[in-house]
């Protein structure tokens, strides 16, 4: 930029007028700069907010894959942020062009016109000092434009760097299916009055293909309305098995039977339908997916049962605060599956975390009162108090067989 000063040495005229328009373009820079920051605060928070529904379908990729609405309702709320995100970023990207690249061009040939046409005749320059001035304008156009490329990229940077302090300042304070298919697979099972597990078995493997784990060949009944506890020592697979009977995990060998039909491959989005899942290492959505209207009356009284009304609330079909201790996450995740209201529900070590009035309200108040309204339940507990309340307990050990007791027998107990 030395070469703009040393047009002074040349002719004041020409320095003054070239200092006239570049304070002015100086301001018409920092009111569009001031604009731009706000459409790159806006990419900055769709992109983000894209990247947190991303997230989503990481994290709580089973419980999507249970729920094909939900799922849904997810995939359509992902579309609308990818939707609003590319309009955002052509809307910024025009900006620029416009605001920016155009006004060098308008800044840089105004000021050439008045060199040539304007400056000869208010001041007493001769061609020589006009070539001079034109010459020095031209080799100075590259560090000029230069100013004008990069005001935009300094401006989306300090945006990010606003953003991350914003981050860090929060870390540290912490310390595809169509819907009527989906409606028709809803409907497929719905009335299910058995569903069979025939041998069925599952194995992990190590990265070489040996088996590290087995669980089964298992057999047994579901029957709908049964409270059936599912217990065993750690590792024995008791999540591993709750989660081949949701659908989650293909079995390796055996089969699944509804009311005496096999399962196919084919049938299995159907068949999570069926079920609402909280496992022990579940995924709570800020957003109430797959919910066409929420009953807010409903769901007030939900959180007052559960003893979160002055920890959360709804708005936009949004819970205004998931930062909870686990033991409340897996409240509001209960609440979640209450709403969504299907057939069967299974429940992984869900009082585990729960104190003694939570834990006994849901034995003896939560579970039977789902169970008297026709809803089948599969709970993984090591509770052996409220075992009397099963229809059947399931115990897994770890030589890879099962045994099944019934309710009448665990009242003797």
């Amino acid at each position: 930029m030395y070469e703009f000063f040393y047009v002074w040495f040349i002719s004041k005229e020409a320095f003054l007028i070239g200092g006239v328009i570049f304070v002015l373009a100086g301001f018409y820079v920092k009111v569009a700069t001031k604009e731009l920051n706000g459409i790159l605060d806006e990419k900055i928070t769709d992109q983000t907010y894209h990247l947190k529904i991303f997230n989503q379908l990481l994290m709580g990729f089973k419980e999507l894959k249970l729920n094909s609405i939900m799922s849904k309702s997810h995939y359509n709320h992902l579309q609308e942020s990818i939707e609003k995100m590319n309009k955002t970023n052509l809307r910024a990207n025009y900006y620029n062009i416009e605001h920016f690249y155009c006004s060098f061009n308008i800044v840089y040939f105004t000021f050439l016109g008045i060199i040539v046409f304007i400056l000869p005749k208010i001041s007493t320059a001769n061609t020589e000092i006009i070539l001079k001035v034109l010459i020095l304008c031209i080799f100075s156009s590259g560090s000029i434009s230069n100013v004008f490329v990069y005001l935009p990229l300094f401006s989306e940077l300090n945006q990010i760097v606003k953003r991350m302090y914003i981050l860090e300042t929060s870390l540290d304070a912490e310390k595809n299916i169509s819907a009527s298919h989906s409606l028709i697979a809803l409907d497929q099972f719905i009335h299910f009055k058995q569903i069979h597990i025939e041998n069925l078995a599952y194995h992990y493997h190590d990265k070489n293909g040996s088996v590290l784990f087995s669980l089964g060949p298992v057999s047994f009944t579901i029957n709908k309305g049964e409270i059936i506890f599912v217990t065993g020592g750690n590792g024995s697979g008791k999540s591993t098995l709750v989660k081949l009977i949701g659908g989650l995990y293909f079995p390796a060998s055996g089969y699944i039977t509804i009311d005496g039909t096999p399962l196919t491959e084919f049938d299995y989005k159907a068949y999570r339908t069926l079920f609402s899942i909280i496992t022990s290492d579940f995924y709570l959505f800020k957003r109430l997916y797959g919910l066409d209207s929420i009953d807010e009356n409903l769901i007030f009284k939900y959180l007052k049962t559960m003893k979160l009304e002055t920890k959360t609330g709804i708005a936009n079909k949004e819970f205004t605060n998931i930062q909870l201790s686990t033991g409340q996450r897996k409240r509001l995740a209960m609440i979640v599956s209450l709403l969504h209201d299907r057939q069967i529900f299974i429940l992984d070590e869900w009082a585990a975390d729960q104190d003694v009035s939570f834990r006994k309200y849901y034995y003896e108040t939560l579970l039977t009162d789902l169970k008297r309204k026709g809803k089948t339940l599969i709970v993984v507990s090591h509770d052996d108090r409220f075992y009397h309340l099963a229809d059947k307990v399931i115990k897994l050990e770890y030589v890879y067989k099962i045994s099944c007791t019934y309710g009448h027998e665990n009242r003797q107990m």
